[in-house]
């Protein structure tokens, strides 16, 4: 009856223990969060501590090839893209000069947004206060298509 129980919940909810919540950047990368703990305790109450293992198993998404996910992140990515920001990267002292080039650089090109990470929160907002200056510099540098500028604080471990 029990078996029943969770082949039909399974069923109606794929990837139902899939560990989402912390899967974006931050020091808790990989870790369940309080919610994925309490909803695992759950289910590890109600099967019992010895099935516990086997029923996890169970409703863990199947894992994806690595062939299938390098495949779309490579389908993903221009090759124009990773050009110009690298172009970006060797000249960026020459775009924003020798003092702000201490404290940021270009991280990711998303069509025709360039993503300026910023290494300390008070630099932060002084190059947003020279955006407009420096989306001009860099509208230029890339003949017309880079439009837009934003900046980001960078993780700890990139600096």
């Amino acid at each position: 009856m029990e078996d029943e129980k969770l082949k039909s919940l399974h069923q109606k909810r794929t990837g139902w223990l899939t560990r989402n919540d912390n899967r974006l950047e931050g020091e808790f990368y990989g870790m369940p969060s309080p919610r994925e703990r309490e909803r695992e305790a759950v289910l590890a109450y109600w099967v019992g501590e010895e099935r516990r293992a086997e029923v996890f198993a169970e409703f863990r998404p199947e894992p994806l090839a690595i062939g299938n996910v390098a495949a779309s992140i490579i389908s993903s990515v221009s090759v124009q893209e990773i050009s110009l920001l690298d172009k970006l990267k060797k000249d960026w002292e020459s775009i924003v000069g020798p003092v702000n080039v201490k404290q940021c650089q270009p991280c990711a090109l998303e069509g025709s947004q360039l993503r300026i990470e910023v290494y300390a929160s008070t630099w932060l907002y002084i190059l947003k206060s020279q955006s407009r200056i420096i989306q001009g510099r860099v509208e230029a540098y890339s003949n017309g298509a880079i439009k837009a500028v934003t900046f980001a604080a960078a993780r700890a471990s990139r600096k």
